[in-house]
């Protein structure tokens, strides 16, 4: 079985679920580790003006930038649609936030012509949720975190980072 998104090349939701489960198996207390959860705001919009194929492309440009930004051992994945995960692994809750910070950052300035050169360029912006590893949790309340976090932020109104440490308390940044 394939463990790449046949479209952008990346890792994909089958091998993020993989990794996760490995990880939160062989927790320690001594382990660092971050899960967040990338989402493209107003992806549907892209598909809806330019088309799918365009939509397809920022898909593909977004997952090639991320790998660039990502260190070794960092996993990224296409977890569906336009959603993608991160496993950080020896990494800090303020580090990984500063960190996706930037990267959130970096992806507001990309700039996407569409295919057909008659539209005028357009920028995407991103909202990712992201939480701390805990010895005792599974991979199930990790991306429960990590989600609650997300969409936190898309209800907060985007284009942010937002750390959730546990369900109950995100914290918009």
């Amino acid at each position: 079985m394939s463990i790449t998104d046949e479209l952008t090349g990346v890792y994909n939701r089958r091998y993020f679920m993989q990794q996760l489960e490995q990880l939160v198996v062989r927790f320690t207390p001594s382990t660092q580790a971050v899960v967040a959860i990338f989402d493209i705001d107003y992806f549907k919009q892209i598909n809806d003006n330019y088309g799918h194929a365009e939509g397809d492309a920022v898909l593909c440009r977004l997952a090639q930038f991320m790998q660039q930004q990502l260190r070794p051992g960092d996993i990224f994945a296409r977890t569906g649609g336009e959603e993608f995960g991160l496993l950080l692994h020896r990494t800090n809750a303020a580090d990984a936030k500063r960190r996706l910070n930037a990267i959130r950052i970096l992806v507001n300035e990309l700039e996407f012509v569409p295919s057909t050169g008659i539209e005028q360029p357009y920028r995407v912006s991103a909202t990712i949720g992201l939480t701390n590893v805990h010895v005792d949790d599974d991979k199930d309340s990790v991306l429960y975190r990590a989600d609650h976090a997300l969409y936190f932020g898309k209800n907060k109104g985007r284009n942010c980072v937002i750390w959730a440490d546990d369900e109950a308390d995100a914290d918009v940044g």
